[in-house]
């Protein structure tokens, strides 16, 4: 039923409890409110199974502090296949738990910075567009400008110019296409 029978002074020091004060206690009346629903589901599967192996609950040191451990279990029985008692060990896993929240908070930040990088690409993509815009319609301007010069009467010098203006109106042009 989860009672406890024995413990080692490892678990009794981790949970800071005597023996007097852990012994004959459900396993569970030491484990916060969530980890007791957990176990109560958990506890099921595992009589059914037989093995249970780094099951995480949170346990409840006796000075109040919440301990993160991994549990590993496995049902004994007599000769007969009987139930006689479940042999578990405890592990502390507030490393563990802390090295998960260090890989949560970085994906977090890289999620966060692909985000800022997205709206910056985006935003780059808008600008770009609207410049484009913005510069081709004068471009387009100056270019039908210099075709209606060249059809009228000028001097070779002034054709000249006009020309310049034309091959220079459609280098920009194509930087902007591009």
């Amino acid at each position: 039923h989860g009672i406890l029978l024995t413990a080692n002074a490892t678990e009794l020091t981790l949970l800071g409890y005597r023996q007097d004060e852990y012994l004959g206690h459900r396993v569970s009346e030491f484990m916060t409110p969530a980890s007791q629903k957990a176990f109560e589901t958990r506890f099921a599967i595992f009589l059914y199974t037989g093995k249970v192996r780094n099951f995480d609950f949170d346990f409840v040191h006796k000075n109040g502090t919440v301990i993160p451990v991994l549990v590993s279990g496995d049902v004994e029985r007599d000769e007969e296949g009987k139930f006689v008692a479940i042999r578990s060990t405890m592990v502390d896993n507030r490393e563990g738990k802390k090295k998960q929240q260090q890989i949560a908070d970085m994906q977090e930040e890289l999620s966060r910075r692909a985000e800022a990088a997205e709206a910056a690409t985006r935003a780059k993509s808008t600008f770009l567009a609207n410049m484009s815009h913005e510069i081709r319609t004068p471009m387009n301007a100056i270019m039908g400008m210099a075709y209606i010069v060249m059809k009228s009467d000028l001097t070779l010098r002034q054709r000249g110019y006009i020309q310049k203006i034309q091959q220079s109106s459609q280098h920009l042009l194509g930087i902007i296409n591009d």
